[in-house]
């Protein structure tokens, strides 16, 4: 019923997999650079590794963001909220440009990235409300149930992502210890890789759902 739907999602559902394999690959590397290479060893060595990992996390981020967009692209033609999402990331693509014209300008390029985070959220977003729409178009609950609840928990992670910013910025203006936001920080952290892997897995269960109509 929904082929562009399927094909669509199902793209975006190998990009996110691939960008959380980066994701994770590259973090592990870095750690183990740092445990491995001792002080003795040149730090020429160290960057060269570390270069390679980047390099390599580069290459697959691009290639899981072109995925991205092709995937956007085809499932727009079965869900309006599929295009707002292509929509916005042309969005943020042109206030990443913008945004590397003032790097050397903190306070811009600090708003500018904050403008970015914000509409890769929001692409995330729609992407959630498409996939919950065409799960309530095809009553499956099952799936919209877990979308509506992923859509809360990123809500909960971002108002956490605010209260840390706001944190620091006080703590640090009163020279106090920055122990809470550092907390509140580990648990926003658990929180985004919990809601990634949810978000992977409804995209995983929206493919199925697709897949059988």
């Amino acid at each position: 019923m929904f082929k562009n739907a399927y094909s669509g999602i199902r793209k975006i559902y190998i990009s996110e997999v691939m960008m959380l394999i980066a994701s994770i690959i590259t973090i592990v590397s870095a750690v183990l650079t740092l445990i491995t290479v001792g002080p003795s060893t040149e730090k020429d060595i160290k960057l060269i590794i570390l270069g390679i990992f980047v390099f390599a996390y580069a290459i697959v981020a691009l290639v899981a963001f072109i995925l991205n967009i092709v995937g956007l692209a085809k499932a727009r033609l079965d869900e309006r909220s599929f295009n707002t999402a292509f929509i916005l990331t042309f969005v943020g693509i042109a206030v990443s440009i913008v945004s590397g014209v003032f790097a050397q300008d903190t306070v811009l390029a600090n708003s500018f990235n904050t403008a970015v985070e914000l509409i890769w959220l929001l692409v995330t977003c729609f992407i959630i409300i498409g996939i919950v729409n065409l799960a309530n178009k095809l009553s499956n609950s099952a799936v919209a149930n877990k979308g509506n609840n992923l859509l809360r928990l990123i809500l909960c992670v971002q108002i956490l992502a605010i209260i840390i910013r706001i944190l620091s910025i006080i703590f640090t203006a009163l020279n106090i210890s920055m122990v809470l936001p550092a907390i509140f920080a580990i648990i926003a952290g658990v929180l985004t890789i919990v809601y990634h892997f949810i978000y992977i897995s409804l995209l995983s269960k929206a493919k199925t759902m697709l897949e059988q109509e």
